[in-house]
């Protein structure tokens, strides 16, 4: 082998080790520009999530704060109720007493017995010594009417 030709295998080598350094050097970049590109994914990905996080906690306070809201003014309309349910009840028990005095049997004071039987029902779990004390008083007032 004359020296030309060994000059001319060097220079292939060397060509091809450029070739190959070449294509490492690609790979090398492109993996670079691909994970740049994953992080970049990954980072808008984690902001968006951020973002409906925060609206969905914003949403939850707000609805729960109105949740509240409501409770409270439901709580209120209650108590204000059972003032008046109070207030109704000791007046119905002046007329009705005025008018057991005067006409026990008149029929407004057996209906109006009937409607309280129907909206305070006996419950089943009355104690039995209980119930025979409402009977008791019920024949003694002649059944309400």
């Amino acid at each position: 082998m004359g020296a030309g030709a060994i000059s001319g295998m060097i220079t292939g080598v060397v060509s091809l080790l450029t070739v190959i350094g070449g294509a490492f050097a690609f790979l090398i970049r492109q993996r670079s520009a691909d994970k740049a590109s994953r992080e970049a994914k990954l980072d808008k990905w984690h902001h968006e999530l951020s973002a409906r996080e925060r609206a969905l906690d914003e949403g939850r306070t707000a609805f729960t704060e109105r949740l509240s809201d409501r409770l409270e003014e439901l709580e209120r309309k209650d108590t204000a109720r059972d003032v008046q349910m109070r207030a109704l009840r000791v007046a119905f028990e002046l007329v009705s007493a005025a008018l057991r005095e005067r006409d026990p049997m008149h029929h407004a004071l057996g209906l109006a017995d009937e409607m309280l039987k129907q909206a305070f029902p006996v419950h089943p779990a009355t104690p039995a010594d209980m119930v025979r004390q409402l009977v008791a008083i019920e024949e003694q007032t002649g059944g309400g009417a």
